[in-house]
């Protein structure tokens, strides 16, 4: 086992107050640059990760945002993405991605499956060249209006963090009614993904061998395009929590790919 990763390695960060937030340079995407279409004082997600970089989740449910008024409308949203990227197309950097994210689930607007489209229209007038990515913790692929609207993306990183039922409530601690069962069948449904895993020591462990063979069996039956670990980068919200060495990682990654034949890698 590699030595352990300090907490002062790792960085804090804020929630987005911003609708569009960057250019940023992210370790899979490259120069990215983001999309909050999430409300900008509260986190509002499916899952309450304790490695999480933002606060613990406060609500969970999309119409009790859209109500008070706190969810972003998809033409502000639009408006903001078609500024930044005129703006961006003038005179900044070359943008590699248009990355849904924010946060929260992304997938949770209501709104999501028509914002894809519009998304989709304004990055081919502005940016034609950057791809249009959505992270999504994958809570919500069982409704098909958002798996048809995440097959508009050029790149969909869905989250699987662990392969056990125990575990998954563990790592994710999920809303009621979301299972690990119901998360991988839908995953396996759609297509074209590419698979986000974190690996976490310390109060939650996903690392031990069992686990990571549980997580590799999910894998197999997913039949991603791709994998793609790592650890934390930023300080988790839960006390406790601790990064996994860059060498443990590149071993869970070697050994994945052999076993299941989907390129895997470390980040």
């Amino acid at each position: 086992m590699a030595a352990s990763v300090s907490p002062a390695a790792l960085h804090s960060v804020t929630l987005q107050p911003t609708i569009v937030y960057g250019p940023v340079r992210s370790r899979r995407l490259g120069l990215s640059l983001g999309v909050n279409p999430l409300p900008a004082r509260y986190k509002l997600c499916s899952f309450n990760c304790p490695y999480c970089q933002y606060p613990w989740t406060r609500e969970r449910r999309p119409e009790v945002a859209l109500r008070r008024g706190e969810l972003p409308g998809r033409q502000a949203i639009v408006a903001a993405v078609e500024r930044a990227l005129r703006r961006l197309r003038r005179h900044g950097p070359r943008l590699n991605a248009l990355t849904l994210a924010g946060n929260g689930e992304p997938t949770l607007h209501p709104e999501f499956p028509a914002l894809m489209r519009d998304l989709c229209e304004v990055r081919a007038r502005w940016y034609p060249r950057a791809r249009l990515a959505v992270l999504s913790n994958s809570s919500t692929l069982g409704d098909p209006q958002v798996r048809a609207a995440l097959e508009l993306a050029d790149d969909r990183l869905l989250k699987l963090d662990a392969g056990r039922p125990e575990l998954f409530q563990k790592v994710n601690l999920p809303m009621p009614g979301i299972t690990l069962d119901e998360i991988v069948r839908n995953l396996a449904r759609t297509a074209g993904v590419t698979i986000q895993t974190m690996f976490i020591r310390g109060l939650v462990d996903n690392t031990q061998p069992k686990a990571v063979e549980a997580w590799q069996d999910c894998l197999m039956e997913i039949r991603p395009l791709a994998v793609q670990v790592y650890s934390l980068d930023r300080t988790p919200v839960a006390p406790g929590i601790e990064a996994v060495p860059r060498a443990d990682l590149e071993a869970i990654g070697l050994e994945t790919e052999r076993r299941t034949g989907v390129p895997t890698g470390v980040y």
